[in-house]
């Protein structure tokens, strides 16, 4: 199974587009974007079986006074998975010739790692990627994250019933708050919203930049979409989603400015009914592995999915590591990947 750096954007997206595995977040124009803004380099590797293309893995590459890192996604992009994406008819196979083509796939992949001479490594996996023993086999450190899916297969009213009780008496509720939600492109609201509510809890904003979110709205606008809600002329409530294939994600945002307003509940039952009349299959509630989000997503009555953070890091990447925990305090591995939503 050759291993290669591929340069084609059109073959890429072709392969992406058709992988069970694969996310909007692995399309090429997203990867570059992601390049543009952080200081890492994109390393767009591909995997072949005789000529058919088998496995892409993005991997972003930064050498930095000594230190050389590689993570897929990188810290701050506010990605929360990346990693390899397999062909479907790798899906398809008997389990004995799946983990064939898993275990050579790793090991083309871990041959261009080791030309880097990395300190640190982390790979975070997409939900559905079930096989992680390779990683543990080659002395990475394994751990384990979730993520919320809620099944919109049922009749909506179905799926409200399962809500938790609290959670349909304010959607059954909701008229009364008069609530107006639009979609905007006010990129700089929507940054310094978020950069003030991690201020106030003496965190840095996890984006990058406005510019970076503004990159992605335009290059995807039939995908990344933000959303304002209003009372009046107040706004309430803030969210950006990302639909690709037959699913909806609740990515970032997820802040509720009025308290005695219940706009994060409003707002999701709203897109739950959207995604449910445009035929997708599945909301994903992404974040479901920070104990302090835990209490409002479950409202939903989602299903828990699991994902793997894979790391490995030499004596300088640990002492990195222990850094920017201990004394930056900063999570090194997650980067604050994730805008965390504050209820």
């Amino acid at each position: 199974m050759p291993v290669e750096l591929l340069d084609d954007r059109g073959q890429w997206d072709e392969f992406v587009e058709t992988s069970p595995d694969s996310m909007l977040f692995h399309r090429w124009d997203f990867l570059k974007i992601i390049e543009k803004h952080s200081s890492y380099r994109l390393l767009p590797l591909g995997v072949r079986r005789g000529r058919e293309l088998v496995c892409v893995f993005p991997l972003f590459f930064r050498s930095f006074k000594g230190l050389k890192t590689v993570f897929s996604p990188p810290p701050g992009t506010c990605v929360p998975y990346l990693g390899p994406a397999f062909s479907p008819g790798y899906h398809h196979l008997r389990q004995k010739r799946k983990e064939s083509y898993l275990n050579d796939a790793f090991q083309e992949v871990s041959g261009e790692l080791k030309k880097l001479v990395p300190n640190y490594i982390s790979v975070s996996t997409v939900p559905g990627f079930d096989d992680a023993r390779p990683f543990m086999w080659a002395g990475y450190d394994l751990g384990i994250n979730y993520t919320y899916y809620l099944d919109l297969g049922r009749p909506l009213e179905k799926i409200l019933e399962g809500f938790d009780p609290d959670c349909k008496k304010k959607i059954r509720a909701g008229d009364k708050y008069h609530l107006s939600i639009d979609q905007t492109l006010d990129v700089e609201t929507f940054y310094a919203i978020t950069r003030d509510r991690f201020a106030s809890r003496g965190m840095g904003s996890p984006l990058l930049s406005p510019q970076y979110l503004r990159d992605i709205l335009d290059a995807f606008p039939d995908n990344v979409q933000m959303y304002f809600a209003y009372a009046g002329d107040e706004l309430v409530s803030l969210a950006l989603n990302c639909a690709y294939k037959e699913s909806l994600m609740f990515w970032l945002g997820e802040i509720n400015i009025r308290k005695d307003i219940p706009g994060n509940e409003l707002m999701k039952w709203e897109f739950i009914r959207q995604a449910k009349q445009q035929g997708l299959r599945e909301v994903e509630l992404e974040g479901a592995g920070l104990k302090h989000l835990c209490l409002f997503k479950s409202k939903f009555n989602p299903a828990l999915r699991q994902t793997f953070v894979a790391s490995k890091k030499d004596p300088l990447g640990a002492a990195a590591e222990w850094a920017y925990k201990n004394v930056l305090k900063k999570n090194f591995t997650a980067g604050l990947k994730s805008v965390i939503p504050l209820y």
